[in-house]
């Protein structure tokens, strides 16, 4: 057994606090998962965790803690679970222990008590009066141990499973929920062929990626949130949640460097939720303190981009063009400057000051703090930041702006930087 400061046990603690799952069942796969990386990949993991490396980690590092399902196939399966799983937990909200991410598969550990409820949403069926509920395309494989729950059309095959479910557990779950004249009613391992009513369903998700990252780390919420999707607003997905963490503890653990979902983010509100924009998709977030600070009533989140985000690399060049002048100069506030590729949120500046050439890099990073102790760096600016804006300080992070970190280059000249 490792000890307590390796590298394998602090990835398994990080994963364990997204997945739920036991260390017991954590560790050999870190362990397995470490031995393919060489000396310098599991230095950096390393420097990751001690806070002295901050740049974006490689994809195969990342997966390292928390592996991305492999296929698009396996994606929208998983989104479509999602899905299943919030309308569920609606009425059970107890119903998943854990959820254990595999590269080609998804495994859910279920309260007994909670399986009937899930099946309900997930399989297939196809009512009298021509409506369906369900996943299309879902057929299932039981296991002596376990369900195997998989799409039909998948190529390469897109699968779920049901961990811990006996023959018996899922022959009385059927009997709770499947009307007997549903012609997608399962009647053994040999799949029934995918009905019409199923091919007009097919949709494309293009949430699915962010949606299948959110049900890998479904164990940051005590019970599973409400999620909304609109085929009006293709790429938008939002999570709502009424007990457990903030809404910034959330984001912070969404964009953590090596657990998230992503490292590059734009940040934005809308009346009622807070927004992510991920790569092609945004993802709205509204846990119980936005919740208290909206409305007592429910309202369907605003899926409309109308909102002007405050990212910070749009402070990065606010800054800039602000501080422009004939004795200060910032780089990209020319149209003629090339741009920074994949630094984004830093900008160099040149001034003249009593006669000197000084040059300085400014840097802008957003942060979202939690109640902050008074030993916590930067705590006096982030008490007075607060009671100009006439905020309380900090309760969740909103309304603090990004942090500006400005640093003096000891080189005399740009190349050096």
């Amino acid at each position: 057994m490792p000890h307590s400061l390796s590298l394998t046990n602090r990835m398994a603690d990080l994963r364990h606090s997204y997945t739920g799952e036991t260390r017991s069942a954590i560790i050999p796969e870190i362990q397995a998962r470490l031995a393919t990386l060489d000396a310098d990949d599991r230095a950096l993991l390393k420097a990751a965790f001690e806070g002295t490396h901050t740049d974006p980690l490689p994809q195969r590092l990342r997966s390292a803690v928390i592996p991305d399902a492999a296929s698009y196939a396996q994606q929208h399966l998983e989104a479509s679970v999602l899905d299943a799983v919030s309308r569920a937990g609606s009425h059970h909200p107890t119903l998943l222990r854990m959820v254990r991410p595999r590269s080609h598969h998804i495994a859910l550990h279920i309260q007994p008590e909670g399986l009937a409820p899930l099946l309900r949403e997930l399989l297939p069926c196809e009512h009298h009066d021509g409506t369906f509920h369900g996943i299309p395309g879902l057929r299932a494989i039981v296991h002596r141990r376990h369900v195997e729950l998989y799409l039909l059309h998948s190529i390469p095959k897109a699968s779920l499973v049901l961990s811990a479910v006996s023959y018996r557990s899922w022959h009385d779950a059927l009997d709770e929920i499947e009307p007997p004249q549903n012609p997608l009613r399962w009647l053994g391992n040999d799949p029934t062929p995918l009905r019409p009513v199923e091919l007009k369903l097919e949709h494309a998700k293009p949430h699915a990626p962010v949606a299948s990252a959110i049900l890998r780390r479904l164990r940051l919420f005590p019970e599973p949130p409400e999620v909304t999707t609109s085929p009006e607003y293709p790429g938008v997905c939002a999570l709502d949640w009424h007990g457990g963490p903030s809404t910034a503890h959330v984001v912070r653990a969404l964009v953590h460097q090596l657990g998230g979902i992503a490292t590059t983010v734009s940040l934005s509100r809308t009346d009622t939720h807070l927004a992510l924009g991920i790569t092609a998709t945004r993802l709205l977030l509204r846990g119980p303190d936005l919740r208290a600070t909206t409305t007592t009533t429910r309202r369907s989140p605003d899926m409309t981009d109308t909102q002007h985000p405050l990212t910070a690399e749009a402070l990065c060049a606010h800054i800039g063009e602000h501080i422009n002048r004939s004795d200060t100069h910032a780089y990209g506030t020319d149209p003629a400057d090339p741009p920074a590729v994949g630094h984004t949120h830093t900008t160099m500046v040149f001034a003249t000051i009593g006669g000197r050439q000084r040059w300085f890099k400014v840097n802008v990073e957003e942060i979202y703090p939690e109640p902050v102790s008074v030993l916590s760096p930067g705590h006096d600016m982030l008490v007075t930041l607060a009671r100009r804006a006439g905020v309380s300080c900090p309760a969740s992070g909103f309304g603090l702006p990004p942090i500006i970190r400005l640093h003096e280059s000891r080189n005399r000249c740009p190349e050096l930087l």
